[in-house]
């Protein structure tokens, strides 16, 4: 794998908005999407560069919203471009609505949300939950009276009515991921507590089972999850304050395995489409990249960066030459380093 230098003073996005890349408008490019207290948004080319970013405010777009807390991007309705639905808080109150934002289009005053929620914090997230291969939406809030629902995709971008279940989450915006975890094809969800992170078992249905204790880590950020020491099981990794590590389930926990000390960054996947993960790890002005061996070993090569403060990193392919690009985020925003063939 060879990559391209990070371009630091020209960064594609800046801003404390959080930011995602989709399709946006139907052309085969990945788009770069912002949102937060206002909307941002760069047309990309398809050959890693963006246009100029667009800046909207919130209630330009969606009138009487304040603040996006949350956002799941896709195309629902598989017409070529993403939609938007986001958790959007009310300017005139503590509370928050499902809405479609369209970046192109300001929504009326009148329009009716699609769904009003149970809390300001809501979070929202796209994935098969019941099995049918069509997307549905997980919904999910924290204190004082935690519950989730699951709204049932019909496959041409509309959901079911919501059924809320009460789920044992314990603040008022808990972190929660959607994965499999157990390795039987379900989407289960993982809940970072304080007393560690916490399994609720997917039915296959929509529907979880009561919580159970996965491992005592508790405090680090969700990185990704695969077979990283290839034994067959999945292992997640996790930023923690002693750099990048991956932790298996143990309710009686085992000693976090640690990938890469220091590491303020990182990120698990196949780069080069050989059947194994690779481990990200960000520190400061350099990515280091490596793989776990089958003696244990997880050596690493350095690339150094131009930009300074690394402290996010996604893949995608931004020029459609089908290898993974990385888009790494730091203080001057984000910029995307391309894999060279």
């Amino acid at each position: 794998m060879s990559f391209g230098t990070a371009i630091a003073d020209a960064p594609v996005f800046t801003g404390d908005l959080g930011y995602r890349f989709a399709d946006l408008d139907g052309d085969g490019a990945l788009d770069l999407l912002g949102v937060g207290r206002g909307l941002a948004v760069a047309h990309g080319d398809g050959q890693g560069g963006f246009s100029p970013v667009q800046q909207r405010a919130l209630g330009d777009l969606l009138p009487g919203a304040e603040r996006i807390w949350s956002a799941a991007v896709e195309d629902l309705d598989h017409d070529g471009d993403a939609e938007v639905l986001v958790v959007a808080q009310r300017a005139d109150g503590w509370r928050s609505d499902l809405r479609l934002l369209e970046p192109g289009r300001a929504a009326r005053p009148d329009d009716p949300p699609l769904l009003e929620l149970p809390r300001v914090f809501t979070q929202i997230a796209l994935a098969d939950f019941d099995g049918d291969r069509v997307l549905d939406l997980l919904a999910w809030a924290g204190l004082p009276d935690p519950q989730y629902a699951v709204l049932r995709g019909d496959g041409r971008g509309g959901f079911a009515e919501p059924s809320w279940a009460p789920i044992a989450l314990e603040s008022t915006a808990p972190s929660v991921r959607a994965i499999d975890l157990d390795g039987d094809g379900r989407l289960d969800l993982l809940a970072n507590q304080s007393d560690g992170l916490v399994l609720h078992s997917g039915l296959g249905d929509g529907r979880f089972a009561d919580p159970r204790p996965w491992h005592p880590l508790s405090g680090g950020g969700f990185v990704g999850a695969g077979d990283l020491d290839r034994d067959g099981r999945p292992e997640l990794a996790m930023l923690v304050a002693g750099g990048l590590v991956a932790v298996g389930g143990s309710p009686g926990g085992t000693r976090p395995d640690v990938l890469f000390a220091k590491a303020s960054a990182g990120a698990v996947v196949d780069l080069d489409g050989d059947g194994q993960l690779e481990i990200l790890a960000g520190t400061g002005d350099a990515l280091h990249i490596g793989r776990r061996e089958l003696d244990g070993r997880t050596p690493f090569v350095r690339h150094d960066l131009e930009l300074k403060g690394l402290s996010g990193i996604v893949t995608a392919d931004f020029d459609g030459d089908g290898l993974l690009d990385l888009g790494l985020r730091s203080g001057a925003g984000v910029a995307i380093v391309r894999q060279r063939p």
